[in-house]
């Protein structure tokens, strides 16, 4: 009888080890949680589009496709350009059924919006807008608010188009740094005052790299928006610069 019982007790020792290990074990390995909460963020979507929609990002950046990770899902309602119309593009209101993914790879985080390939053969677009690093937005809207010494209003971001720029310099030409022809991911971003009473609104335009490690005004795109007693420099200063160029 004795035995049976020390057995019995060796044995609830084990079982109650095993359920204090179960923690421990899920959060050393990090990863396994994380794909457990994409499949419940996913629920609703189906898994090819999860799919391709990661593959697209992956193909964009670079990277593994393991490094690229699905944020928020919501289910949304498109018409034939998703809501997103290319320039002069004509789009039909249909309310095709679909899905706003957040995507996540490295420091970018993308929002793709995405229909089923059958009701559309191009079913998947990124809203660039919405894509747009906050770190990058504030670095911008901040450099145009101190070019500008006056209260100028709010200065908000209007459109943002993905680039690859030809060199590290986003294709500026520079008269103090030598240029690596080294293609560089990254974005060109158009910034313009909420409202204005003068017409023509004022606008501004930057070229960065993905991160916002690089970040320059576009001179003599935005030459006319910047405060008089900058013109002149900022001309002589263009004018400099194309005479360098090869």
């Amino acid at each position: 009888m004795t035995q049976k019982v020390i057995i019995w007790t060796i044995a609830s020792s084990l079982m109650l080890a095993v359920c204090n290990l179960h923690p421990y074990t899920s959060a050393a390995n990090p990863s396994k949680l994380a794909q457990i909460q994409s499949s419940s963020q996913v629920s609703g979507i189906p898994q090819s589009l999860v799919l391709q929609v990661r593959q697209d990002m992956a193909k964009r950046l670079n990277v593994k496709l393991a490094n690229v990770q699905v944020g928020q899902v919501e289910s949304k309602r498109f018409d034939s350009c998703l809501n997103l119309p290319a320039k002069n593009e004509k789009c039909n209101k249909i309310g095709n059924k679909g899905w706003a993914i957040r995507i996540n790879a490295d420091k970018q985080s993308w929002l793709y919006h995405a229909v089923l390939p059958q009701n559309l053969s191009n079913n998947l677009r990124v809203n660039w807008l919405q894509s747009l690093p906050q770190s990058v937005k504030q670095q911008v809207i901040s450099d145009v608010n101190r070019l500008n010494e006056q209260q100028i209003g709010k200065v908000q971001v209007v459109s943002v188009e993905p680039r690859v720029w030809k060199n590290d310099c986003l294709e500026l030409p520079k008269t103090e740094q030598r240029c690596n022809s080294t293609k560089t991911p990254g974005w060109l971003i158009k910034l313009t005052k909420e409202k204005s009473g003068e017409g023509k609104p004022s606008q501004w335009l930057y070229r960065s790299d993905l991160d916002g490690k690089i970040v320059e005004l576009d001179l003599v795109a935005s030459v006319g928006n910047i405060p008089q007693k900058f013109n002149a420099d900022i001309l002589a200063d263009a004018a400099k610069r194309s005479q360098t160029q090869p």
